[in-house]
């Protein structure tokens, strides 16, 4: 896999306070130095040390889905470039009894240019809807 699969040092940071708790084949230390694994393992756990997990995208993309019940939905826009929208998976209907699921956390739509930028600000963005115990704020 390329670099940029993975999360960023800072996302990974967010992860750990979060409740990410997932095994990985690599973590960050705490100065941001990337370790790979033979085997997985949650670094997360070891609370002692400053060490973070270092998952792919997409498994933090699963995690929020299945845990969380938030999905980060990316679309392309005029010129090729990229924006997200996040959707609650767990919502029956809104308050209006209308079964509309996004999430709507900002006015409009950002410009991102790649989709992988585009992904990490929607990570982020799920991320600030979890409590630091991991639990889902919306609900």
């Amino acid at each position: 896999m390329k670099n940029k699969d993975y999360v960023t040092f800072e996302l990974s940071q967010l992860l750990k306070k979060n409740g990410f708790r997932e095994p990985c084949l690599s973590h960050y230390t705490a100065t941001g130095t990337v370790w790979r694994c033979n085997d997985e393992d949650d670094f997360n756990s070891e609370s002692e040390l400053k060490v973070y997990s270092r998952p792919t995208m997409w498994q933090v993309t699963k995690w929020l889905r299945e845990v969380h019940g938030l999905h980060i939905s990316i679309s392309t826009v005029i010129g090729g470039r990229w924006t997200y929208e996040l959707q609650d998976l767990w919502q029956k209907s809104n308050m209006d009894g209308e079964y509309n699921t996004r999430i709507p956390e900002r006015d409009g739509y950002p410009c991102i240019d790649t989709y992988e930028a585009a992904l990490h600000d929607g990570i982020e963005s799920a991320l600030e809807l979890i409590n630091n115990n991991g639990n889902t704020i919306l609900r």
